[in-house]
């Protein structure tokens, strides 16, 4: 009689060694080659047919389900109910904290210097790193933020703001002053501020390509219409 098992990762033989698997985007558990024997040990004597070994983890990211659970597994009626709710309420969580104020120092910027774009931020970080004292130009992953985190701040970030935000954005702009020049610049740009700047600047920048004009000439245009900001 054949026995079909599918296992979750185990650790420091096999594959996982082999192929330095990473187990984080796993719904379950990896195992020590203990826990591996001893449960094979049992399945011998189940009298079953197939099987699923793994316990599933206790903190599931938004990003594991979406990668792992919901493309590889089908799941039942009860259990997918059980993830939505879990799912839901963690929203409904992470919505609170946004709304609700964190008090949060900022170590290098006056307080009345501060725009309300840097002080929500701030705050977000707050609740995130789980930090009262924070520095505008201290970078997230110094700050001990990693994957799991930058996925919470995406969240909140995402809840605040809305679509203007995605996900690459937290690594690109990895402080609180980067972020919120980059969300003040994408606000005005959705409400239409900087719409009727940007066909004159590509223009520019085409000519300048096709070598109509110099660079000192484009520099000298683009000042003079930008009101002689250099």
């Amino acid at each position: 009689k054949g026995i079909t098992v599918n296992w979750p990762l185990w650790q420091e033989v096999g594959m996982a060694q082999a192929y330095e698997v990473d187990n984080r985007r796993s719904v379950f558990e990896s195992l020590t080659p203990r826990q591996g024997a001893a449960i094979y040990a049992e399945l011998l004597q189940c009298g079953r047919s197939r099987m699923i070994v793994g316990q599933l983890k206790r903190q599931l990211t938004r990003d594991t389900i979406g990668q792992s659970l919901m493309n590889d597994y089908v799941l039942s009626d009860t259990l997918a109910s059980a993830f939505r709710t879990r799912m839901e309420h963690r929203q409904e969580e992470t919505e609170r904290q946004v709304s609700d104020p964190f008090p949060v120092r900022i170590l290098d910027k006056d307080e009345a210097d501060l725009s309300a774009t840097e002080r929500e931020v701030a705050m977000i970080w707050g609740q995130v790193l789980g930090a009262d004292e924070i520095g505008l130009s201290a970078k997230f992953n110094n700050m001990g933020g990693n994957s799991i985190l930058a996925v919470d701040l995406f969240r909140r970030l995402e809840t605040k703001y809305g679509k203007i935000v995605n996900i690459s954005d937290v690594f690109t702009y990895a402080t609180i002053a980067e972020m919120a020049d980059y969300l003040d610049t994408r606000q005005q740009q959705q409400n239409g501020t900087t719409a009727a700047a940007e066909p004159s600047t590509l223009a520019l920048l085409q000519r300048l390509a096709n070598r109509e004009i110099s660079m000192n000439e484009a520099l000298e245009t683009y000042k003079t219409k930008s009101g002689g900001v250099s």
